[in-house]
Parts: structure tokens; C-alpha cells; sequence
């Protein structure tokens, strides 16, 4: 898999963890179900993966990163042709 696909996944779980708001706007956080076990989750099979390349942490990374995703559709603050180009670009990752 090529690294520009790692390093959007990790500026969008980067910017979805940290986004920004507008003067006091609060983010909905019963909307938004992204949550810090998701994100280690995906971090930690990334670690793994990118440490060795084998069958077992490449499915694990791919089922973490696809957990990550569908908890960042619940969010207003990324688009959904983002999300579902890394959605396709996952599913097409061959382990």
C-alpha cells in the first residue's frame, strides 16, 4: 500500500481528534461517536502494520481504520466523498 494513503488516514483521524469550532460553537458529542478506543485502536494496527507488513496487521489494520471511518460519518466536521474515497481505497487494499 502506498504511504500517501497512511498519511491521509492519519491527517483525518488527526483532524477529526482535533478539529476547530467557530467562537463558542460545541460540538455534539452524542452525534459524533468518535472515540479515543477507536482512534488507539486505529493508531496502534497502523504501528503494527507499517512494522510488519504481514496478513494478520494488515486486515487488522484495515478493519480499525474502516471502524475509525464509519464513526467519522457520524461527524459533521468531515465531507462524505472523503470519507468514502478512504473507504474505497481500504476496501481495495489487498493483504
Amino acid at each position: 500500500m502506498k504511504m500517501p494513503v497512511y498519511s491521509l488516514l492519519l491527517l483525518v483521524g488527526f483532524g477529526l481528534l482535533t478539529g476547530c469550532s467557530k467562537g463558542n460553537e460545541t460540538v455534539n458529542t452524542s452525534a459524533c461517536q468518535l472515540s479515543d478506543d477507536k482512534f488507539t485502536a486505529f493508531s496502534n494496527a497502523t504501528k503494527a502494520y507499517a512494522t510488519a507488513q504481514t496478513t494478520a496487521n494488515c486486515q487488522a489494520y484495515k478493519a480499525a481504520a474502516l471502524a475509525y471511518i464509519d464513526a467519522a460519518a457520524t461527524c459533521t466536521a468531515v465531507s462524505r466523498t472523503d470519507l468514502d474515497t478512504i473507504r474505497k481505497d481500504l476496501n481495495a487494499m489487498t493483504c
